[in-house]
This record gives C-alpha cells, structure tokens and sequence, in this order.
C-alpha cells in the first residue's frame, strides 16, 4: 500500500499563514534585538503565502522572492534568524559558505550543488509531511499488526486482543512480527583520482588484494528480506510503525513531493558572500571571487538546474539569504547584477550590554538554563545572582570591544571558562547540592584574560 500523490497546497504547514507581527513574535523568542532584519524575513515569508492566494495563474508566476542581503558582524544573529524561521515554517533550509565554492571550471564545488543540497534537505521535509498527513492510517495498520499477533499468540479473538491493547494491559506482551529490511551494499572507499571504489579488500600475507567496483550515483539495493522479531508490544510497535510507513509512503511520493517542496518553499543561507567580494580596485584570483559572484547568478534569479535522476528544480521562488560582514570591503564592491538580484538589504547591529544580558537570560533556553541542566544530571543545582549575569555581560561586551569582536559566541567562552571548575570537581559539589555563582567568581575568571587584553594595547 502506498499513499496517492497529494498536493503540497493539501498538506503545507499552518506555519506558512503566520503574519509578519506574528513569525517576529517568535524570532523574538529565540534572536535579541535586530527588529529590522526580523521584519525582513517575515515579509519576505508572508509575501510566498500571498502569492499562494493569486488566482491568476500568469501574475502569481511573475512574482518573485525579494532576496535578503544581511549585512553585519560575526555573532549578532544572522544565521540563528534564518535557521530560526526554517524551523518555523518547516520550509527545506541549507547554510552554504560561499568560501566553499569556485568558478565553473576549477577544481572544487560548483554552486549548482548548493541546489543539489537543498533538494536532500527537501526529501526529508517531504517525508515528515507525508508521514504526518497519513498518520491516522499508518496507526490503524499498526493496530492491526499489533492486535493479530497478541490474537495469535495467545489463542484468543482479535477482538479480545483489542480490548487488551486498548486499555493498555498488552504492552509487556511479547508478541512476534515480521518487519521488512532493505539492506545496502555498502561502497567501498574511492581512491583517488579514480572514478572507481575500493571494494573487498583482502589482507594476506602475500599481501593485499582489491577489487574495483564502479562508482554509483547511489547505493545499490538487495532485494527486501522479511525479518521475524519478537519484542514486548511497548517495543514492537516502533519497528512496526517505521515498517507499515514505508510500505505506505514509497519513495517515488516523497520525490515527487520534494521537487514542489524545493521549489516553493526552499531557503538557502548564503553565509560569508563578502568573502568572495573583492575591494574595488584589487586583482582577482583565478577561480573563485568574481567568477563565484557570476555564476550565483542565474541560480539566484532563476533558472532550472538539473539534477541527478532526471530531477530539474526551478529556483524563481526559492528564497535566498546572502550574509557578510563586509569588514574589508563594502557591499557595493559586489557585481552590479549580483546586488541587484539581492534587493533588500539590512544592517544588523553589533549588540550591546544590555543585548548580553538578555540573551542570557530571555530565550527559553539559553545559555544560563542549559549550563543548569547539565550539572542537574549530577545532582548539583546551579544558581546565578543577577550581579553575576550583568558582569558576565559587561565582560563580553568589553572583551569584544577591546579584542576581536566575534558577539554573542563571546558568552559561551566565558561561560565555559567561569564554570571550568565547577564541571571538573563536580564531586566535590555534589555534597553542596547547590552552587551559587557570584560576580566575584567571573572576575576572578576572567582576571588573567582580561590583563592579556590590557598589555597587547602597549604592543607595537
């Protein structure tokens, strides 16, 4: 049994419906400050699920994404604002470094794979979704499987066995099921400069023989064999579930479904874009820069790029997000058509500390609640005064103003350093049950890092 091909407008998330207000509502949950770029990214989601309404085939056609360009320093929130948003609207989402990538014709990646990720990103979407729409079926087939096992098992009717499962007394029943597995034939490892695989390798002492197998776009598949299991219900019905849905969501849905799913509501975060930006005026190398920036850019406006498997993805409605920060050169340095394919631009500020300290302390899970979680596991309660979370604050705010300024990833470095002790004597604490960390205990920390800091200012 396998699920009928379904519309993605049928099955697309709720998530795509969210205003504006509301998807920066919950930016605001995750991501301090940056309103303006927030309000950038929620238009630009809102403005797909307004298209989606255009009824007029010919019109919504020539609408087009309108492409970010987020300018700013390293750690105040670029990345964390785009995953943030995938997540949210469940949308298929890659970060690529454009550092990674050369011009068509040089060793190296080409930016068409940037499309070629996003498809794989896709596939897994498409199959969540899938699996989600035909949940209520897959569980009556899981029912089923379940209830005439414990029927067969112990020699009563199905419907007895029902009643058992239903009211919860079966679950520390064995039962016994047959799952089916598809096993891969695993590739050996490519040598290199061969287009071939190291296959079964025999060391002997007259030393060591291979053989050579061709390289595949794929692994290659056995024909499926029925495993017989016997499991308590509680256990069983996890390899059944996973079994019935794939017998009911085949692999030819999922494609198909991940080439709409790419298409409408791919993101792709293109991080550190100033890198292959040149300053006006300076030579380019052979390879990458220049060329990158040219061959970005008829993926960016729109063109089909063909795949493996005879898969052609349109990109004119896949939303791209490009980020630097443009200490060595501007964006204006950028190819015209590139900046002009790139229309919204947003600054992003470097936080402050005020920023600091609400990022330690207003996200549901930041930094303070994870580092408390983590020694909970050894029985030690962790507190923070408030005194101590404001100098932790002022400290990474004055570190990054005084050495290199790398934002928020400064928390997690004086964080590790402050509690450094704590986690390694955990026994000693145990006792304690509870720890408090004071103002005091971070400068005396940070006292020696901090004197670093101060001489290299007399260094010439």
């Amino acid at each position: 049994m396998s699920v009928a091909p379904l519309s993605y407008e049928k099955i697309r998330p709720a998530f795509c419906r969210f205003t504006p207000a509301e998807i920066v509502k919950t930016l605001n949950d995750f991501v301090i400050g940056q309103q303006t770029s927030k309000r950038a990214v929620a238009v630009a989601l809102r403005n797909r699920w307004r298209r989606k309404q255009i009824t007029d085939s010919d019109l919504r056609g020539s609408l087009t994404p309108k492409n970010i360009l987020m300018v700013g320093p390293t750690g105040v929130g670029k990345t964390e604002i785009s995953r943030r948003l995938a997540k949210l609207t469940e949308a298929p989402f890659i970060k690529v470094e454009a550092t990674k990538y050369t011009e068509v014709g040089f060793k190296g990646k080409d930016v068409e794979s940037i499309i070629e990720d996003l498809y794989v990103a896709s596939k897994k979407v498409a199959k969540t979704l899938l699996e989600r729409h035909m949940q209520s079926e897959i569980n009556v087939q899981v029912e089923k499987v379940i209830t005439s096992s414990i029927a067969m098992k112990d020699g009563i009717s199905e419907a007895k066995a029902r009643e058992l499962l239903e009211s919860g007394q079966a679950e520390d029943k064995l039962i016994s099921f047959h799952v089916t597995v598809i096993q891969e034939e695993e590739k050996g490892k490519k040598g290199p400069g061969l287009p071939f695989h190291l296959g079964d390798v025999d060391l002997t002492g007259e030393g060591f023989t291979f053989v050579l197998t061709q390289d595949k776009d794929t692994m290659k598949q056995r024909a499926p064999t029925k495993t017989h299991l016997t499991e308590k219900v509680s256990v069983a019905r996890g390899h059944i579930e996973k079994d019935v849905k794939a017998r009911m969501v085949s692999q030819v849905a999922i494609d198909n479904l991940a080439k709409e799913v790419c298409e409408e509501d791919g993101i792709v975060f293109i991080d550190e874009i100033d890198k292959v930006v040149l300053p006006r005026g300076e030579k380019r190398t052979e390879g990458n820069g220049e060329g990158v920036q040219q061959d970005l850019l008829p993926i960016i406006e729109g063109s089909v790029v063909n795949l493996k498997n005879n898969v052609a993805i349109r990109t004119d409605s896949i939303l791209f997000i490009a980020s630097g920060a443009f200490h060595a050169c501007k964006p204006s340095d950028m190819i015209a058509e590139l900046q002009g394919r790139l229309p919204v631009r947003v600054e992003l500020q470097p936080l402050s500390e005020a920023d600091f300290f609400k990022i330690l302390t207003t996200p549901k899970y930041n930094l303070i609640r994870q580092n408390q979680a983590l020694l909970r596991v050894e029985g030690v309660e962790l507190e923070f005064t408030e005194k101590c979370i404001r100098e932790i604050a002022k400290s990474a705010f004055e570190i990054n103003r005084n050495a290199q300024n790398i934002g928020a990833r400064r928390l997690y470095a004086i964080l590790e350093r402050v509690l450094e002790e704590i986690s390694y004597d955990v026994e000693k604490y145990k006792a304690q049950k509870s720890v408090t960390v004071t103002a005091e205990m971070v400068k005396n920390a940070l006292k020696d890092f901090l004197r670093k800091i101060d001489l290299a200012k007399f260094i010439l």
